[in-house]
């Protein structure tokens, strides 16, 4: 597993159509969280995404960007990484007029090897479940 923590500071009057730009390097495996912190102070004006690539992947809707301001963002996804090696691009705009801000971003991968096994589990989980689930409606007729 790794865990990336960055920050992306970001000029004011930075728009949307000339964004400032951070690139990370990450290992092969599975994204399945992400953190954006944008600072209180901006007020929403400052909206951030990532990329792999070229494509959009958060938020997950093409042209989006996230843009709240009072909590951090916290995220659960599954998403693998792709290209050799896998890159990917944090991307921001600060439509602030007086001051820069800076974003942080905290992404978590794991392994491919581990998500497998976390799907396993979830399975022999689930098979639990619906034993008992069956056994305790059984035992109510």
């Amino acid at each position: 597993m790794g865990v990336y923590c960055f920050n992306l500071t970001i000029p004011k009057s930075t728009s949307q159509e000339t964004p400032e730009r951070f690139e990370v390097q990450v290992h092969r495996g599975v994204v399945t969280r992400v953190m954006v912190d944008i600072p209180y102070g901006a007020l929403g004006l400052v909206g951030v995404k990532i990329l792999s690539g070229e494509a959009q992947i958060f938020p997950t809707n093409a042209g989006e960007w996230f843009t709240w301001y009072r909590t951090p963002g916290d995220f659960r996804l599954a998403y693998k990484t792709l290209g050799d090696p896998p890159i990917l691009t944090v991307v921001g705009y600060n439509l602030d007029d007086t001051y820069d801000h800076t974003v942080r971003v905290v992404i978590e991968i794991i392994t491919e090897e581990e998500a497998e096994a976390m799907l396993r589990l979830a399975r022999a989980t689930e098979g639990l479940f619906n034993m008992f689930r069956r056994l305790i409606f059984k035992t109510g007729e």
